[in-house]
C-alpha cells in the first residue's frame, strides 16, 4: 500500500478502510453532508489546516 502524505486524498484513506483514524483524530469532513462530494479533491493537508489538526500525528497513525 502507499505511503498517505499530505497531499492523499480522502477518498484514498476511505478505500484504505482507515475512517476510524479520521474520526479519532477529530475530522469533522466525515459527518459532514458535503462529504460525498469533496472525497475526490480534499487533501489531508488542507483539511488538517482548515480544522487545526495535528498532520503529523494524523499520518503516523493512518501509515501505522
Amino acid at each position: 500500500m502507499a505511503k498517505f502524505t499530505e497531499k492523499t486524498l480522502l477518498a484514498d484513506v476511505m478505500s484504505a478502510g482507515k475512517a476510524e483514524v479520521l474520526i479519532m483524530h477529530g475530522v469533522p469532513c466525515i459527518s459532514c453532508s458535503m462529504f460525498g462530494f469533496e472525497l475526490q479533491y480534499l487533501e489531508l493537508g488542507a483539511v488538517a489546516k482548515t480544522y487545526g489538526l495535528n498532520l503529523e500525528a494524523l499520518l503516523a497513525d493512518l501509515n501505522a
